[in-house]
């Protein structure tokens, strides 16, 4: 609890603006109808420069806004292949026993992954961690069972930052209690500068194992509404996201890592419950009423590992992750 409570303070300190204040650009950002009044309202270069490459045409323009739900058949397809890459990271003592959901992470290179700090934030921590891929229903009703987990490597690559909230980590090629899945048939996500590719107003896309649970996305219904230093704030209609998810664009661009949630509070400072009520114990968690979700910008990341020193038989996984084409 006394963990959480730390978490929540961070985010809210990197909250910046005001919650009132926040309430009211995403209730303008929602009444948008044209994509140059979002652009005014904002003050998006991002988006000028779409509209300018659009040309104008109103039906492009509507896809940028969400107001033309139509979506091609491949953003699904390349959507699946995206998720793939996302994995529960667990805890798992040992085979017998059961695995203990820790939080949520995903590929974003050969034999690597990215989640938060605050899941794995230290070597001792990763030592314990697995990364289990596939946890998913299967028909609708069935979750697969029969999973591959693989076991993460920090010896061989480990870079995290508590002030930025993110760890990259090695993961061995091989799945621990499946000899035949190699880690690299699930791809994985390259990640390059997106300062260029985000705007407020634009949808964003989660894919999560929100509370631990199978594996889900919420798409079209998260919203950015600001891009602060090296945080952005979204919308959501959905539960809070698992710590350490992917936050893409509708071209499946990586644009942040999630992180955590902005609670509403009442003017005592006290968490306020969807069910009523004041948040007080854990048993509560997935009662909190969110106003803002929260995700670390991954420029910010990409800097901030490429200002780093890593050992010399680390430097080539860093000089890859940082090149990815």
């Amino acid at each position: 609890m006394r963990d959480l409570l730390k978490l929540l303070d961070k985010a809210e300190s990197d909250f910046a603006t005001d919650q009132e204040q926040f309430k009211q650009k995403a209730e303008q950002i929602k009444k948008v109808t044209s994509p140059q009044e979002l652009a005014d309202l904002t003050g998006s270069d991002a988006l000028r420069s779409k509209i300018a490459e659009l040309n104008g045409d109103p039906i492009d323009l509507e896809r940028i806004l969400g107001k033309n739900n139509l979506m091609d058949v491949y953003y699904f397809r390349k959507g699946l292949e995206v998720a793939r890459t996302v994995c529960r990271l667990v805890y798992w003592p040992s085979f017998q026993s059961e695995k203990q959901a820790s939080g949520t992470g995903f590929l974003i290179g050969p034999g690597l992954l990215m989640t938060n700090n605050h899941v794995i934030p230290n070597v001792i921590r990763a030592q314990n961690l697995y990364a289990e891929f596939e946890y998913e229903k299967l028909d609708g009703i069935n979750i697969n069972t029969q999973t591959p987990v693989f076991k993460l490597d920090p010896e061989s690559f480990f870079i995290t930052s508590k002030a930025l909230d993110y760890a990259i980590i090695a993961v061995e090629p091989t799945a621990c209690n499946h000899p035949d899945c190699q880690l690299e048939a699930y791809g994985w996500n390259s990640l390059r500068p997106a300062k260029d590719k985000i705007f407020d107003g634009q949808f964003l896309t989660i894919i999560q194992h929100p509370l631990g649970q199978q594996k889900m996305i919420a798409f079209r219904e998260n919203q950015l509404i600001e891009a602060q230093g090296n945080f952005l704030h979204y919308t959501t209609d959905t539960d809070r996201g698992s710590s350490g998810s992917l936050v893409a664009n509708d071209d499946w661009e990586i644009i942040g890592l999630h992180r955590s949630g902005v609670p509403e509070k009442n003017d005592k400072g006290e968490i306020l419950l969807t069910k009523g009520g004041i948040w007080q114990s854990s048993q509560d968690n997935a009662f909190i009423k969110w106003i803002a979700n929260q995700g670390v910008f991954v420029d910010c990341i990409l800097e901030d590992v490429a200002g780093r020193e890593v050992p010399v038989r680390q430097e080539l996984i860093k000089g890859q992750l940082l090149n990815a084409k």
